[in-house]
């Protein structure tokens, strides 16, 4: 006998009937034993075998179900060849089991009709359908699942819109309903209003597809195409409900509490069909509905910043006597107002990602070209390179437009509600606050507009509403903070409206950064709104947090010798004067930077006297070797920026405090104090690193270089600075340390220069310290020495060469 179907389909395979008929005879098949040849069967539908092999298979499970009772397993099995032969587009087989007594209308294990299957397989196709409808002739099978489905393949591209054509507008018609209806008229049945409704309403009438009904999901049809935002099957639906007399249901609920207009000002599309559509069958669309998520339709509006949304809603209201409700919350206790403000964070983060971007590539542009001046931040960068300035100063303006637009579209959805609110004697809340602890004024401050602000004063002091000024949201953050970052007018406003509604402003309170406002104006920085906040701690007397650090070690008087602040360091240094507040000066923050190194290393010559003078006033010993993440520490920024009396200053104030001057330090780019004297061409300054270095028994560095290959000696001579390169000279002598001279041929960039003096003082150093020179080396552009001297056309240098080649029995090179 034959163990399963498997080994069953072997046996059978490439036979023809006479052969198979042989094999169910020699072999004694038993169908109930091989699952009513379902596996065998579908095999043969599958590939296309041979109809009369089909129908004997068929037929001899069929006269085994003749002698016994039908089990439900073997008629879903049944029911299941049937759909695998229609989705094969095996009609004449698929004829074959419906002649066999299988339903059409029969579902299979998972529950599916055939067409619910059809799609599930993605085998929906015209044939198919048409095959079905015909047989069917009734919408019993266009269920709602399969309705939502096709309407989402459509949608998604899977399948052609032909289809849908095709299943809305085939000719159903229900032939038991029909019958009913004729009895009725002619026994003259009487009726009652409910009866009649029970009877012939459109539940019972399966020649009307049930458009309004729900999938198992929740959906229905209409839903399921507005969210799909597919205009031309919403139309269709529209037109199919109106032809069969169906009201559609306008506010129904889907899966998620969403329902079709809602799911249209989400899609911003098919909203005005839909309006139309409620007007022509009297229908009161659904305006302050929440779905699961707490969303409405007017929320949804702002939240989209879409003005003409707004109006159209609006309009709607008024026009059906329909009260918006503006203080509706959602999920996360958002509401128009603050839904209106909200929207300018997700437009600024946008925008603002789009700076960060530029910021970070320019700041890689330029990284490498300023290390001398060992300012790396951004701001220095664009001093130092013009091209790089118009490229930034045109990327802020154009960022600035862009803000201003943000700004300016929320402030007219700001206005609209507010202008509504008005209308209808609706008070705003303006105090009420989301997950985030966020609320209007705060988040307004928080985004810099202005206008926004203003608006808010103006209506709380309209409906005698006392704005939060000092509330926290879940980040610390406040709107005197929020201010301090954005605008004068802001903190103006802020400080304005809390005189006149007697709230003392906190100054010194801290958000989740250990950010606070003074420390905000120092860092942006902004003079004007740091002596508001003078001003106003005096006139309350309120004394002001001047040593507070925020999270990443940044405090006040370190932020007041940044770049360009020397203004700031004043007042902070008065006010901590008049109030007798003794500033830290050596606390690192986590890039290692310090006041002094901040004074060091910008360049203004203000910056080190005020510093040094507070200190000493003070009695604080600053600290001089702490270095920053960059290596830099406070001398060598003050030989990059300073002036030569800061430097004495600065050496003075180190020998008064016994403090021992680093001279060789490097920084990340490898400069240190003598090359970067030389570099900025300073005899003064090299002279004095180089007492000093006498008097402290330091050994200075000569012959390292600075990652653009440059040393001490090298920059002299590239600057013809013939001083320097003597006091260079005289001091490798005292120490007894010979320059290199070969290494980054010195020589060639003295001939280059056209500088006969430093050519002489080389060769006696190289004669005096019997150095043999390199004439013949090639520069990195391919050149060699004496070929450069010729170029040059100077005959003094081409003499010395030839007579210090001569003398050392050198061989010139005189083409390359």
């Amino acid at each position: 006998s034959i163990k399963d179907e498997k080994e069953a389909i072997e046996i059978i395979k490439n036979k023809d009937l006479l052969e198979i008929q042989e094999v169910f005879k020699n072999y004694s098949v038993q169908s109930d034993l091989l699952n009513h040849f379902k596996d065998i069967i579908f095999y043969l539908i599958r590939e296309n075998g041979n109809f009369e092999i089909i129908k004997f298979i068929i037929e001899k499970e069929q006269q085994r179900r003749n002698q016994q009772t039908h089990t439900l397993q073997q008629e879903m099995v049944y029911t299941e060849l049937l759909f695998h032969s229609i989705e094969y587009n095996n009609f004449k087989v698929a004829n074959l089991f419906l002649s066999k007594g299988t339903l059409i209308e029969s579902k299979n294990l998972d529950s599916e009709n055939v067409l619910e299957y059809l799609l599930d397989k993605e085998k929906l196709d015209r044939n198919n359908l048409l095959f079905i409808l015909n047989k069917i002739n009734s919408s019993v099978l266009i269920t709602s699942d399969f309705l939502c489905s096709l309407i989402r393949l459509v949608a998604e591209y899977y399948l052609e819109f032909e289809l849908v054509k095709e299943v809305f507008q085939y000719e159903y018609f229900d032939t038991h309903f029909l019958l009913s209806i004729l009895t009725a008229y002619k026994n003259k049945t009487i009726f009652s209003k409910k009866d009649f409704q029970s009877f012939f309403g459109q539940s019972t009438n399966q020649g009307i597809i049930k458009i309004n009904d729900k999938a198992q999901d929740g959906d229905f049809p209409l839903y399921c195409a507005v969210d799909m935002d597919d205009i031309e099957q919403v139309k269709i639906i529209m037109n199919y409900s109106s032809d069969n007399n169906i009201v559609l249901k306008l506010n129904e609920d889907g899966q998620e509490g969403n329902y079709p207009f809602l799911v249209a000002i989400y899609n911003d599309n098919i909203k005005v069909l839909l309006i139309e559509y409620a007007h022509q069958n009297n229908i009161i669309l659904e305006l302050n509905e929440k779905d699961n998520e707490g969303s409405y339709p007017l929320l949804v509006a702002v939240q989209k910043t879409n003005i003409d949304m707004m109006q159209l809603l609006i309009d709607y209201a008024n026009k059906n006597n329909i009260i918006l409700d503006l203080n509706k919350k959602d999920k996360e206790e958002n509401y128009p107002l603050l839904m209106a403000i909200h929207e300018m964070e997700r437009k600024k983060i946008r925008l603002d990602y789009y700076k960060s971007k530029f910021i970070d590539e320019l700041e890689d542009i330029n990284g490498k070209n300023i290390e001398m001046d060992g300012e790396f931040p951004l701001l220095q960068a664009i001093h130092n390179f013009k091209k790089d300035r118009l490229q930034y100063d045109y990327y802020k303006s154009d960022f600035k437009q862009k803000l201003d637009v943000v700004n300016n579209k929320n402030t007219e959805v700001v206005q609209l509600i507010v202008e509504y609110a008005n209308h209808h004697n609706i008070v705003l809340e303006l105090n009420d606050v989301d997950t985030d602890g966020d609320y209007p004024l705060l988040k307004a401050i928080y985004y810099g507009n202005i206008e926004v602000v203003r608006l808010l004063i103006d209506y709380a002091n309209h409906h005698v509403i006392i704005l939060k000024l000092n509330e926290k949201n879940n980040d610390g953050y406040y709107p005197l903070l929020g201010a301090i970052n954005e605008k004068l007018e802001c903190v103006q406003l802020l400080m304005e409206y809390a005189d006149q509604n007697n709230i003392l402003l906190k100054l010194n309170e801290k958000d989740h950064h250990n950010y606070y406002p003074l420390l905000g104006a120092l860092s942006i920085p902004n003079i004007e709104i740091m002596q508001l906040l003078l001003d106003y701690a005096n006139r309350h007397n309120i004394i002001l947090e001047l040593n507070g650090k925020d999270k990443d070690n940044d405090y006040p008087i370190l932020e007041a010798f940044g770049y360009n602040k020397i203004e700031l360091a004043k007042l902070l240094i008065k006010y901590a004067d008049d109030n007798h507040i003794v500033l830290d000066l050596n606390e690192p923050n986590v890039n290692g930077d310090s006041p002094i190194l901040n004074a060091c290393s910008v360049k203004d010559n203000n910056a080190v006297p005020l510093l040094l003078d507070y200190a000493n006033r003070n009695h604080i010993v600053l600290e001089f070797h702490v270095k920053n993440k960059y290596g830099q520490y406070p001398f060598l920024q003050i030989i990059k920026t300073q002036s030569v009396e800061n430097v004495k200053l600065f050496m003075d104030y180190a020998a008064q405090h016994n403090i021992i001057l680093e001279l060789n330090g490097k920084d990340c780019r490898n400069v240190y104090p003598l090359l970067c004297a030389a570099k900025r061409n300073s005899i003064e300054k090299a002279k004095l690193i180089i007492d000093y270095a006498y008097q402290n028994n330091i050994l200075l560095v000569l012959n390292d270089k600075s990652f653009d290959n440059y040393n001490p000696f090298t920059f002299a001579i590239k600057n013809n600075n013939v001083e320097l390169v003597e006091l260079l000279m005289d001091y490798s002598r005292k120490i007894n340390t010979l320059l290199e001279l070969n290494r980054d041929v010195p020589l060639q960039n003295a001939i280059k220069n056209n500088n006969n003096k430093i050519v002489e003082l080389i060769l006696d150093y190289v004669n005096h310290h019997n150095i043999k020179l390199n004439l013949n080396r090639k520069n990195n552009k391919g050149c060699f020495v004496y070929l450069d001297s010729i170029q040059k056309e100077n005959t003094e240098i081409v003499r010395i060469i030839k007579e210090y080649a001569a003398k050392n029995n050198i061989t010139l090179i005189k083409e390359i």
